[in-house]
């Protein structure tokens, strides 16, 4: 039932399932939002590493998403 309404709701899905948020940003990292995102830079850092990218300059973008994964294009 919760499905249904969040799939017509955009507002219910958002509360339901939360949103994207914007980590990185052309290389700069949005420090606010790794702090509401509850990340560490460390952690950042892992998760970049993990993508395949050593240094945070080297990103055009990197999105935490609803999933919990960290989406990143590169520049």
């Amino acid at each position: 039932m919760i499905s249904l309404i969040s799939r017509e709701s955009p507002t219910i899905s958002s509360l339901v399932k939360g949103h994207s948020t914007v980590l990185v940003r052309n290389g700069h990292v949005n420090a606010q939002a790794l702090k509401a995102a509850h990340m560490t830079r460390d952690d950042l850092d892992e998760d970049l590493r993990q993508e395949g990218v050593d240094q945070v300059s080297d990103v055009k973008e990197a999105q935490l998403e609803r999933s919990g994964e960290l989406s990143v294009i590169r520049k």
